[in-house]
């Protein structure tokens, strides 16, 4: 065996200088009816190395489980084809193909997984690919029926813990609750922040002792997000220093000569210097301390804010309500926008964010159709509602119209005269319905740019996405 790796190795060194290789003398038997070119020599250069050497594995073979089946319908042959162009356009557009996973699994279908996997364990993905996620973690995927335990939670994989956690609390708060507190403690800060977080949902007075013993936790990020649920609850309205020097960039003034009313306005800044440490300041403060650093009260305070007075701070305000406010606080500032939005589009979203999952599409739809948003703005918005829009909303929009006269002008070039069709034909592909894609495609294709056209492939996806989930 020594002598044949010294043969080959003569032979490929002379391959690798330009030179004809010598046949081996044992080999030459083998062809005494004619004279031996070059590629007999490869030829059995490549039997010898094929059979007489092979790699040796340092221990012994692991085999992996099988990728866990998904419970959602997998995309048809054709159905790939599309979301593959779909994915590269979005892309080569600098946006995150991930919304066409979102937006797949609404109207209930699955990705191949040589299509498409979670980047990583913390990609946030529809609850149908749990079993993949399970299945990157080399863990076996739990069966629909188990109930997770703290005895039992450290069998579970971090995907299935969060998620069975997530669940529990979802349907009895405080089961879910009692779980977290008994196993937080065994967690590392990043995860046990995640934990800590899934108790905004429903949170109530019950949840106060559990926050409160957190206080002194290692985790600066993990006390950070206490300090907003406790003051979320109104359990801190104290003002402190930050809240003081806040209330000093607002002023409180009435209103009406018969009926004296509140309002709160922003003073005028003289310097960039005011305006950046104003914007820390709405993210350093609590909202029932502002409010008692002014002397009113939360609803008082929102009742009296002089909406639309500089969009930046309006956004920085409502962040601030949806952040620490109380749940009475939110809605307050929920029923402010419910006959007219008076909003920017901007606190609209952050407004959007906060709200009930149940009234989220409604709000939607109405900052779809009653502001002058762009299309674009959607995209990250609509996760994980994508999909929402029907042709009625879609043409109600203001940015219809710029879509519209995008397409009437376009040549086809892709270049700057065509931005606006590029970008509201991406965001109305994330965004429409599939009866409304396949709608916004026949109204905004022309002969510069057919209904094959790349720049369709987004919609073209969409609108081949239809079946019985599909809106």
């Amino acid at each position: 065996m020594t002598d044949l790796a010294s043969t080959i190795a003569q032979i490929r060194q002379s391959w690798l200088a330009g030179n004809t290789a010598n046949l081996p003398d044992a080999w030459r038997s083998l062809f005494s009816d004619r004279t031996p070119d070059d590629l007999d020599l490869v030829a059995l250069t490549g039997q010898a190395l094929q059979f007489n050497f092979s790699l040796q594995h340092s221990g012994a073979l692991k085999f992996e489980a099988p990728i866990p089946p998904l419970a959602g319908k997998p995309l048809s042959e054709d159905q790939r084809i599309l979301f593959r162009r779909a994915a590269q356009r979005l892309e080569k557009n600098a946006r995150d193909a991930d919304s066409l996973i979102w937006l797949a699994a609404s109207r209930g279908y699955t990705m191949h997984p040589l299509d498409w996997m979670p980047a990583s364990l913390s990609t946030p993905v529809p609850e149908v690919y749990l079993p993949w996620l399970s299945w990157m973690e080399r863990m076996e995927s739990r069966a629909s029926g188990d109930e997770i335990t703290a005895e039992t939670w450290s069998e579970w994989s971090w995907t299935e813990r969060r998620a069975a956690a997530d669940a529990l609390r979802r349907r009895d708060a405080q089961a879910g609750l009692a779980l977290i507190s008994a196993v937080a403690a065994t967690e590392p800060a990043e995860k046990r922040l995640d934990l800590v977080q899934l108790l905004w949902r429903s949170l109530s007075e019950a949840d106060v002792p559990f926050l409160e013993s957190l206080a002194t936790d290692r985790s600066d990020k993990v006390k950070s997000a206490v300090t907003r649920m406790l003051a979320h609850l109104r359990r801190d309205t104290k003002p402190g220093e930050h809240e003081t020097e806040l209330a000093g960039f607002l002023s409180l003034k009435s209103k009406g000569l018969m009926t004296k009313s509140k309002i709160i306005e922003l003073n005028a800044l003289k310097t960039d210097a005011q305006r950046r440490r104003r914007y820390e300041l709405f993210n350093l403060v609590q909202f029932p301390a502002l409010a008692a650093a002014l002397g009113v009260s939360e609803s008082e305070f929102i009742q009296a804010w002089n909406f639309r007075q500089a969009d930046d701070a309006e956004y920085e305000f409502v962040s601030l309500v949806t952040r620490t406010g109380s749940s009475e606080a939110q809605s307050a500032l929920l029923a402010t926008q419910r006959e007219k939005i008076t909003l920017s589009p901007q606190a609209f979203s952050a407004l959007i964010d906060s709200a009930p999952e149940s009234s989220r599409l409604a709000l939607l739809n109405r900052l779809l159709t009653e502001t002058p948003v762009e299309f674009y703005m959607f995209e990250k918005l609509a996760v994980p509602y994508c999909g929402f829009a029907g042709i009625g909303a879609i043409t109600k929009a203001a940015d219809w119209k710029h879509a519209r006269d995008s397409a009437a002008v376009a040549k086809g070039q892709d270049d700057g005269a065509d931005a606006g069709l590029i970008v509201a034909a991406l965001s109305l592909g994330i965004i429409a319905s599939a009866d409304a894609a396949g709608s916004v495609l026949a109204q905004l294709s022309n002969d510069a740019y057919p209904p094959t056209h790349p720049v369709f492939d987004v919609l073209n996806f969409n609108a081949a996405l239809k079946g019985p989930t599909a809106p």
